[in-house]
């Protein structure tokens, strides 16, 4: 039996370093996810993951839908550059297993991503 674990929206999801840049989501309960990729630290990218703050910009901005432990993510990089699509299976409240899909070259990752609590409002 698989559980149903809820998304966190009191932080960030944060992927593994990789040549200096990591991943990180930020989930909104609306279904928004804002995407950045980035070698900046989390005190120095966060203030800038918010939905009234993006304009076109280095992240990108999606929608994410559910379906049981399951999540499917699409996010755009400013208007025509390209949408990386991820796929994920939320393992604990604290853990999203990902697979991505670069629509814009093909490329394709698999990683975990965990949660990082910072206090913020969804």
């Amino acid at each position: 039996m698989t559980h149903l674990y809820m998304l966190r929206f009191d932080g960030v999801y944060c992927g593994p370093t990789e040549n200096g840049v990591r991943k990180i989501f930020r989930f909104y309960p609306d279904e928004t996810v804002i995407e950045a990729t980035t070698a900046a630290g989390l005190s120095e990218i966060v203030p800038w993951l918010r939905k009234e703050l993006f304009t076109e910009s280095q992240h990108s901005i999606g929608r994410y839908r559910r379906c049981g432990p399951d999540i499917f993510v699409a996010a755009t990089n400013a208007p025509g550059y390209g949408t990386i699509e991820y796929t994920g299976m939320l393992v604990s409240p604290d853990e999203i297993r990902i697979e991505s899909r670069s629509l814009i070259n093909g490329n394709q990752a698999r990683y975990t991503v965990h949660f990082v609590p910072l206090g913020l409002e969804g």
